[in-house]
């Protein structure tokens, strides 16, 4: 009787934040949406940056460009053909994630676009704190998941 309660206070002495959070960092579903939270709600959306400052404006000439292909225009996105966009990655080192946008989108003399950006506007790959708490949100049930698996199994 005795045996059952003492495995279930093991289980419940080995839970482990981070364990949990790299356990729903593995599933797809969780990776896209820190990818999502990053390139369409923070870059695409509001204009922000890792840290949460502006991504700036836009100058006059692209302004009209930007309406033309029916994109915002009144804050720096990012995004043009859609191509920075997309391929995104996420290395995970447990509980905490570093995103990275892809470095295969080569133009002109300064080599691949990402590398560009971040020459010029500093960190754009990262949560803000307000993506940080809607991803904890979002991952909730997956790491509850995990918590139950670890002092259940």
């Amino acid at each position: 009787m005795f045996e059952e309660l003492y495995e279930l206070i093991d289980g419940v002495k080995s839970l482990d934040n981070a364990d949990a959070f790299d356990y729903a960092m593995e599933i797809e579903e969780c990776q896209d949406e820190a990818i999502r939270l990053n390139t369409n709600e923070q870059l695409f959306l509001k204009g922000v940056l890792a840290d949460g400052t502006s991504t700036g404006s836009y100058s006059q000439k692209t302004i009209p460009l930007k309406k033309k292909k029916g994109l915002p225009y009144d804050h720096v996105t990012f995004f043009d053909t859609g191509r920075l966009h997309s391929n995104w990655g996420i290395d995970r080192s447990h509980g905490e994630i570093t995103l990275h946008a892809p470095k295969n989108d080569y133009r002109g003399k300064q080599g691949n676009l990402r590398d560009e950006l971040l020459s010029i506007y500093g960190d754009f790959e990262g949560l803000t704190p307000e993506s940080t708490s809607s991803l904890a949100e979002f991952i909730t049930p997956k790491v509850s998941e995990y918590f139950l698996n670890t002092v259940l199994w």
